[in-house]
C-alpha cells in the first residue's frame, strides 16, 4: 500500500524511454485516464480494434500482491488514471528491438 501511495504521489514518469519510443512506436500515449480507456483512445484513432489478456497486463509487485488480496481490485486497477505510464504501439517487426532498448535504457 506505501509503494502505490507513494507512486501516486510522486510520479516517476518514463522518459528514459523517449529515445525507443522516437525509434519505433507508431503511435504513443500517457496513461492519465487509466489504462481501459486510453487503450480505447488509440485504438479508435487508429482504427483497430483489440483485445486484452488482463492477467498478461504487467503491474508492480505491490499491486499484484493488492490484487492478489482483493481480486476485485482488478477492474480499477485496469480503469483507473494517473498511472504515469506509456501506452504506445509498435510493429512487430521492431518489437525486439524496441524491447531491448527499454530494458537497456531500465525500463521493464
Amino acid at each position: 500500500r506505501v509503494h502505490l501511495i507513494d507512486r501516486y504521489m510522486h510520479p516517476q514518469p518514463r522518459l528514459a524511454l523517449t529515445p525507443a519510443l522516437r525509434r519505433h512506436a507508431s503511435g504513443a500515449m500517457d496513461v492519465s485516464d487509466g489504462f481501459a480507456g486510453d487503450l480505447a483512445k488509440l485504438l479508435a484513432a487508429s482504427g483497430a480494434s483489440g483485445e486484452v489478456e488482463a492477467e498478461a497486463v504487467p503491474l508492480s509487485a505491490a499491486a499484484r500482491a493488492a490484487l492478489a488480496a482483493r481480486p476485485a481490485l482488478l477492474d480499477r486497477i485496469l480503469t483507473g488514471g494517473d498511472d504515469y505510464e506509456i501506452l504506445c504501439t509498435v510493429p512487430d517487426e521492431r518489437s525486439a528491438d524496441f524491447m531491448a532498448e527499454a530494458a537497456a535504457s531500465g525500463i521493464a
